[in-house]
C-alpha cells in the first residue's frame, strides 16, 4: 500500500493552508476598502504564510481570485473564492464520509428524476409487483395508478374510479392514504379517505378485485406480512386509523381467496361490508385493538416473531407503542415531546429507530423505552421518513427541507448528506406518507409532488458490488480542457455538469451542476486570457464562466436556437465565434454582463454562408485563420480579419468511372444497408448533423463525401509562411488523417489511417506546441501517437504512411476529446471519453491517474501514478511482428487480442492506406461508426425531427418556411357556382 499523497502538507492547495491568523491579516488589508492590488495581496499572503512573495502558489491563488485578469482584487471576489472552496471540500468530505477513499459511496449524489405524467398530485407510494408487463406500481393521492418498468420508466396509468362505481349517490373525490404490496397472492391493497380498502390484482393487468367498505374510521397507514417459506399459510394485513386504533385482518387462505367468493360472478369487483366480515370467517378474521394512541396513527408495522405490532403517532404521551395483538402483555410506550412521525424496526439488529418533529433521529432498544441508546443530530427540520438497510447497517433519513442523510448505525456517525433538487415548480413541495422507498436490490426512490428521484447503488453490502466503479462524471463526457495559467483541468459532461480539477493532484476544486439547465452540453473552450471558459448547448445558448469561482459572467444565444458544436474566444477578434447546426459562423461581441442574453452582432461576419450542411468542427490559428468542417465533407478556411474565404477543400475528389461502377456493384443503397438509412425523409430544410443516411453513396452522385469529424491547425508551419508547400491543416474523416495546404486546394498532400479498427472513426485530435506529434482517439477507445515532425513538411520527402509511436486501449468507449498538456516541461495527454472518465497519460501510454479516482496523485512522485496493463508501445509492436506475419494479423491487433479486445481468429486485417481503395470497401461505406456511436447518432437524429409535439416532417412539407398552420391538412379547393339572380 503506497502512502497517501494527499496527506502531505506540500500537497495541499494554498487556500487549505490559510490559518485563522492569516485570514485576519488578509481581512485587515481589506479594511475600509473594497479592493486592493494583486501585488499588495501577494505581499500580505507571503507575510502571513512565511513564504516568498514570488511563490508560485501565491501567484496562482491571486490569478484564480482575479476573474477579469486585472491587477485589482475585490473583497467580494476573494471571499467568494474561499467560500466556494470551503463548500467543495465539505461536499467532498460528505461524499467520502468516515470511509476511506477506496470504499464505494453508500449513495450516488446525483439521482435520476422521473415524472408522473398521468397525475399532478403527490406520489403516495410505490411498490414492486409480480406482473410480466411491469415491475412497479405507484399510486398518487388522487387515486391514479401508474405502472413502471424495471428501470423505472413510466408505462401506463389509470384512475381507481374506473374500476368501481360509488355506493349510492355520487362519490366525493377520494384521497389515497397508503398502499402496500401483497406479494404472495399477487395483489396490492390501497386505503382511501372514503373509509375503504381496495384490493387490486396485479398478475394480469391492474384491476380491482375486492372492495372492503364502510370501515369504522378512515385508514391512514398499512402493513402486510406473510411467511416467505410458506406463502400459502395465513398472512396479516394491519392498518391504523384516525381514531388511534390498529385493525388486524388475518387472511387464512391468501393464495386461494382473500374473502368468501361471491355468487354474483358478472360483477368484476366484489363488495364486502366491514360489518359483514363474520360471513367470511373461512377466509378472514378481524381483530381491532382500540385506544393504542390518543391521536391518529401515522405508521404501523407487524412483528412476526412475537405476533405484535409497532405504531407511532404525533402524541407526546404515546409517541411509539410496541404492543401484542392479543393484548396479553403490557405494551412498551416510547415518549417524545413532539411525537414521532416515522419509525423503522429491525428484529435482526434488535433496534428501533424513530424520527420526530424536533429534527432528531433516535436509536432505541425495543424493550427499554425510557431513554434512547443514541441520538443522531444533523437535520434542520422535521424528519419525515426512515429506511434501514440491515445487511450493512446503513440508515437513510429524510427531512422536510429535502435533505437526505446516510448514517452508519454501528458507529452512529453521518456518512453522506445530499440536498435533493426537484424540477422548479410553482407548487410547494408536498411529500406523501412515505417519501422514501427501498426497491431491492439497490435502488432508493424519493417522491415529491409528481416527481420521483431515483438513487442507484443503495444498500450494497461488502460482498456486493452494486455501486459503479469510480468515474469522473456520471454521464458521458463532452470535452476536457487544460488551463495552463491556473494549472486546472475543466471537464464537462453531456448533462451539463462541469467540474474543475487540480492537475498536480487530481483534486476537485469546483463543480457547476447543470450549467445549461436541462439542455445537453455540446461544446467547451477556454477564452484567450485563460481566466474564463465558454460552454455551448444544444439549444444554441452560450455561457461564459470564471475558472476560479464558477460564476456565470456572460450569456449569448445563437440564432434559431440550433446546436453549437464549437465556440472560441480570441482577443484579436474582440468577441466570440460560434459554429454549429445553423450552417454559418456567428459573431458575438465580448461582454461581461450576465444580466441579459447577448444577441449576435448585426454587422458581424459579412462573409458568405458557404456551408450547406451542419458544421461539426472548427479550428483557429493565430493571427487570423479559421477552418470549419461540415457534415457533407466540406472544409472551408477563412481569414477572420477580412472575413473572406481563403480556400475551399473537398474531403474526397471526384470518383473515377471505374470506382463509381464498383460502388454500383456493391449496391450500397439496397435493403442490406437499410439499418443505416434514416427512417425520416430528409427535406431540404431539415438539419442533418451526423446523419446516418448521408453515409450511403447514391449511384446517381459522382461525388462521395465523408463527414469531417475533426480539424486541427499545425500553427508552427504557418509562422511567417516560411514553409512553402507544407501541410498546415489536418482533418479526420472516416478514421483517416488528411494533411492540407490551405493555400492549395487541389488535393491533400498526404493521408494515412489513424485507427486500425475499420468500423471506427476518430473524433479527437491533438498536437503539441511544436507540431511534432499527432495524437488521435477513436470510437473504440484507442489512443495513438504519431510522429509527424517531417510529414508533409516543406520539401521533405513524403512518406506513404506513418506508423504510431505508441498505441494503447485508453477507454472502454469512444474517445471524445484529446489535448496535449505541457505542465512544467512534462509532456502529457488529457483524454475524455464516453465511459464517463477523464484521464491523464504520458506519451508512452502510461496512465498517471483518472480525475475523480479514490486517491490523489503527485506529478513529482511517479510512485503515485497508475500504470495500465494493456499499454502497447512501438517496441512491443516490433517484437510481435514475426508472430503477426504468421497468422496474417497486424501487430497491434494481435496485442489487443491478447488483452481481450480482439480475437486473433477473427482475421483482422490492416485497413488499406489508399483512400480510393478504402471507398470501394463495403465495410467502410456501411459501418463507418461503431454500434455504440450509431445508437447515439440515431437518438440525436430523432430529437432533431421533433420538438415537443411538433413534427418537422409536417411543418416543413412545403420548403424551408415553418408555419404552425402547415401541420394541418389543407382541403382541396372547389369552384362554387353562384346562383343567377342572387345579386352577387
Amino acid at each position: 500500500m503506497g502512502e497517501s499523497v494527499g496527506d502531505s502538507p506540500a500537497h495541499l492547495l494554498l487556500d487549505q493552508l490559510l490559518t485563522e491568523r492569516a485570514l485576519e491579516q488578509v481581512t485587515r488589508a481589506f479594511e475600509k476598502r473594497d479592493a486592493i492590488s494583486a501585488t499588495h495581496l501577494r505581499q500580505v499572503l507571503a507575510g502571513a504564510l512565511n513564504r516568498d512573495q514570488d511563490d508560485q502558489q501565491i501567484a496562482l491563488l491571486c490569478a484564480m481570485v482575479s476573474g477579469d485578469g486585472s491587477d485589482v482584487v475585490l473583497l467580494e471576489e476573494f471571499s467568494s473564492y474561499l467560500l466556494r472552496q470551503l463548500k467543495e471540500r465539505e461536499k467532498s468530505q460528505q461524499l467520502s464520509g468516515s470511509h476511506s477513499a477506496s470504499e464505494a459511496l453508500p449513495l450516488q449524489p446525483l439521482p435520476h428524476c422521473k415524472r408522473n405524467t398521468y397525475s399532478k398530485e403527490t406520489i403516495c407510494r410505490i411498490v414492486p409487483i409480480s406482473n410480466p408487463a411491469a415491475h412497479y406500481l405507484a399510486v398518487s393521492k388522487d387515486g391514479v395508478l401508474t405502472t413502471w418498468s424495471h428501470s423505472l420508466q413510466l408505462k401506463s396509468g389509470k384512475c381507481m374510479d374506473q374500476d368501481s362505481a360509488p355506493l349510492g349517490g355520487q362519490r366525493a373525490s377520494l384521497l389515497v392514504t397508503d398502499m402496500v404490496g401483497m406479494h404472495n397472492c399477487g395483489k396490492v391493497c390501497l386505503s382511501s379517505s372514503s373509509r375503504e380498502l381496495h384490493f387490486y390484482d396485479c398478475q394480469q393487468g391492474v384491476r380491482c378485485f375486492y372492495r372492503l367498505h364502510d370501515l369504522p374510521y378512515v385508514p391512514l397507514c398499512l402493513s402486510y406480512h406473510y411467511n416467505i417459506e410458506s406463502p400459502s399459510s395465513s398472512s396479516h394485513l394491519l392498518y391504523g386509523d384516525e381514531a388511534g386504533s390498529v385493525v388486524v385482518l388475518s387472511f387464512l387462505k391468501p393464495t386461494v381467496a382473500l374473502f368468501q367468493p361471491s355468487s354474483f360472478t358478472d360483477k368484476p369487483t366484489q363488495l364486502i361490508a366491514f360489518k359483514a366480515l363474520s360471513e367470511h370467517a373461512l377466509f378472514v378474521s378481524v381483530q381491532v385493538v382500540t385506544g393504542v394512541h390518543s391521536d391518529w396513527v401515522g405508521r404501523v408495522s407487524y412483528l412476526p416473531h412475537n405476533h405484535s405490532f409497532v405504531s407511532c403517532s404525533s402524541s407526546s404521551s404515546h409517541s411509539i407503542v410496541l404492543q401484542s395483538i392479543h393484548s396479553k402483555t403490557r405494551p412498551y410506550v416510547f415518549k417524545m415531546s413532539k411525537g414521532a412521525l416515522c419509525f423503522v424496526y429491525s428484529h435482526e439488529l434488535d433496534l428501533l429507530v424513530s424520527g420526530s418533529r424536533d429534527h432528531l433521529v433516535r436509536l432505541w432498544n425495543p424493550v427499554m423505552p425510557h431513554r434512547p441508546v443514541a441520538v443522531l443530530a444533523g437535520h434542520s427540520t422535521a424528519v419525515l421518513d426512515l429506511v434501514l438497510c440491515r445487511r450493512n447497517g446503513l440508515l437513510y433519513s429524510f427531512s422536510l427541507d429535502s435533505v437526505l442523510y446516510v448514517w452508519d448505525v454501528f458507529r452512529q456517525t453521518p456518512l453522506q448528506s445530499i440536498k435533493a433538487h426537484f424540477p422548479p415548480s410553482h407548487r410547494l413541495p408536498d411529500y406523501g406518507p412515505s417519501p422514501l422507498t427501498f426497491l431491492p436490490p439497490h435502488t432508493l426512490t424519493l417522491a415529491c409532488n409528481e416527481h420521483l428521484l431515483v438513487f442507484e447503488g443503495v444498500g450494497a453490502g461488502a460482498e456486493d458490488t452494486l455501486t459503479p466503479s469510480h468515474t469522473t462524471h456520471r454521464h458521458p463526457l463532452c470535452k476536457a480542457l487544460y488551463n495552463p495559467l491556473l494549472h486546472q483541468v475543466i471537464s464537462g459532461s453531456e448533462c451539463g455538469d462541469v467540474l474543475v480539477w487540480d492537475v498536480n493532484s487530481g483534486q476537485q476544486l469546483l463543480s457547476i451542476p447543470c450549467c445549461h439547465g436541462n439542455e445537453e452540453l455540446t461544446s467547451m473552450s477556454l477564452d484567450a486570457t485563460g481566466r474564463r471558459f465558454l460552454t455551448g448547448s444544444r439549444n444554441g445558448q452560450i455561457k461564459v464562466w470564471t475558472c476560479g469561482t464558477g460564476v456565470c459572467v456572460g450569456c449569448m444565444s445563437a440564432p434559431g436556437g440550433t446546436e453549437v458544436t464549437s465556440v472560441l474566444h480570441r482577443l484579436e477578434l474582440g468577441g466570440v465565434l460560434a459554429v454549429g447546426w445553423s450552417h454559418r459562423i456567428t459573431f458575438f461581441p465580448d461582454t461581461a454582463d450576465a444580466s441579459a442574453a447577448v444577441e449576435p452582432s448585426s454587422t458581424s461576419w459579412q462573409g458568405p454562408d458557404h456551408h450547406k450542411d451542419d458544421i461539426l468542427c472548427s479550428s483557429y490559428c493565430f493571427p487570423n485563420y479559421l477552418a470549419t468542417g461540415s457534415f457533407d465533407g466540406e472544409i472551408a478556411v477563412w481569414n477572420t480579419a477580412t472575413e473572406r474565404l481563403v480556400s475551399h477543400c473537398k474531403s474526397i475528389s471526384r470518383l473515377k468511372p471505374m470506382l463509381l461502377k464498383k460502388i454500383k456493384q456493391l449496391d450500397v443503397t439496397s435493403a442490406s444497408h437499410s439499418t443505416l438509412t434514416s427512417t425520416h425523409t430528409r427535406t431540404p430544410s431539415q438539419p442533418a448533423s451526423r446523419k446516418l443516411s448521408s453515409y450511403c453513396i447514391r449511384s446517381s452522385q459522382s461525388l462521395c463525401r465523408v463527414p469531417v469529424d475533426q480539424l486541427l491547425f499545425l500553427c508552427s508551419r504557418l509562422e511567417d509562411n516560411k514553409k512553402k508547400h507544407s501541410a498546415s491543416l489536418v482533418s479526420s474523416e472516416a478514421g483517416i488523417a488528411r494533411f492540407w495546404d490551405i493555400f492549395s486546394t487541389s488535393e491533400p498532400l498526404g493521408s494515412f489511417p489513424l485507427t486500425e479498427c475499420r468500423e471506427a472513426c476518430v473524433l479527437a485530435l491533438a498536437t503539441d506546441a511544436s507540431n511534432a506529434i499527432l495524437a488521435a482517439g477513436d470510437t473504440s477507445g484507442l489512443i495513438a501517437v504519431f510522429n509527424i515532425q517531417h510529414y508533409c513538411a516543406g520539401h521533405c520527402p513524403s512518406q506513404s504512411t506513418v506508423e504510431p509511436v505508441a498505441r494503447w486501449q485508453a477507454h472502454g468507449k469512444e474517445v471524445l476529446s484529446l489535448e496535449c498538456v505541457s505542465h512544467e516541461a512534462l509532456p502529457l495527454l488529457l483524454s475524455a471519453s464516453g465511459d464517463c472518465s477523464v484521464q491523464l497519460w504520458d506519451l508512452q501510454g502510461h496512465c498517471l491517474g483518472m480525475f475523480g479516482q479514490g486517491c490523489l496523485w503527485d506529478l513529482h512522485k511517479p510512485s503515485s501514478f497508475q500504470h495500465p496493463a494493456n499499454m502497447v508501445t512501438a517496441e512491443d509492436t516490433q517484437k510481435q511482428g514475426i508472430e503477426s506475419e504468421k497468422v496474417g494479423v497486424s501487430p497491434l491487433a494481435l496485442s489487443r487480442a491478447g488483452s481481450g479486445s480482439v480475437s486473433v481468429g477473427e482475421g483482422v486485417e490492416v485497413p488499406p492506406h489508399n483512400t480510393e481503395q478504402a471507398l470501394t470497401d463495403q465495410s467502410l461505406l456501411g459501418e463507418v461508426y461503431g454500434v455504440g456511436m450509431r445508437k447515439r447518432i440515431a437518438n440525436r437524429q430523432g430529437r432533431r425531427m421533433q420538438y415537443a409535439d411538433v413534427d418537422l416532417q409536417k411543418t416543413e412539407r412545403f420548403g424551408s418556411l415553418c408555419s404552425a398552420f402547415q401541420a394541418l391538412e389543407i382541403q382541396g379547393l372547389v369552384d362554387v357556382a353562384t346562383p343567377k339572380g342572387s345579386g352577387v
